[in-house]
């Protein structure tokens, strides 16, 4: 089962970015992970990017409008040959609604969606175990113990501000909210795999390989 266009959908803390990163790799992709997608047009000396990049600095989400412009721009910059593998977009059923129009309006109708599953509670502890480090701001994943450093720079770890059991709840709240029915969405609409995010990163990736028969 190959296609020319992948998207990856799931909670945060699935892993799913990291399994795009290997399907990218695999098939010499284009990949479109929209948080990278999102700083590199904040980066650029138009007035959309200073729009972007005003609304990413003081933590405004962009909207349903402004992101569909970010991947309308990016996606008249890719081959149609290229493969391509989509990351943090959509997260709403507009911005899938649009992102499908885009891409059939491209001639990429040949459309696999990777949904990695995870069960709140697997996704709130794993997110809840997330550190960063004061200095180097390297990410880290908690061991348990008080003295943990970062590997990388030796500098103390802590959790990161949107890591709070608050704001992990907010989000998952969010993610069930706005992003669950994303996934009926693109079961209609596309091929749509499902694949248990609740096991080792190895497995999953091997998952994902035989489900798209790669």
């Amino acid at each position: 089962m190959k296609a020319s266009t992948y998207i990856f959908i799931g909670p945060q803390g699935s892993g799913k970015g990291t399994q795009a990163k290997f399907l990218v790799q695999k098939l010499d992709a284009e990949f479109v992970e929209m948080g990278g997608l999102l700083r590199e047009i904040s980066g650029q000396d138009t007035d959309f990017g200073r729009h972007v990049k005003s609304l990413v600095d003081n933590g405004f989400l962009l909207t349903d409008e402004d992101i569909e412009k970010v991947l309308s721009q990016k996606l008249s910059q890719i081959d149609l040959s290229k493969k391509i593998v989509f990351d943090g977009v959509p997260r709403r059923i507009g911005q899938a609604t649009f992102l499908l129009k885009l891409l059939f309006d491209s001639g990429r109708s040949d459309i696999i969606s990777i949904y990695v599953n995870l069960p709140r509670e697997e996704t709130f502890k794993r997110l809840s175990l997330r550190r960063v480090c004061e200095v180097c701001k390297t990410p880290a994943i908690s061991n348990g113990s008080a003295d943990q450093v970062c590997e990388k720079c030796g500098g103390k770890l802590t959790v990161r501000k949107d890591d709070t059991p608050e704001a992990i709840a907010k989000r998952l709240d969010l993610y069930e909210q706005d992003t669950l029915p994303v996934v009926d969405y693109l079961k209609e609409k596309t091929k749509l795999v499902e694949i248990n995010g609740d096991q080792p990163i190895e497995k999953v990736r091997t998952d994902i390989n035989q489900a798209l028969g790669l």
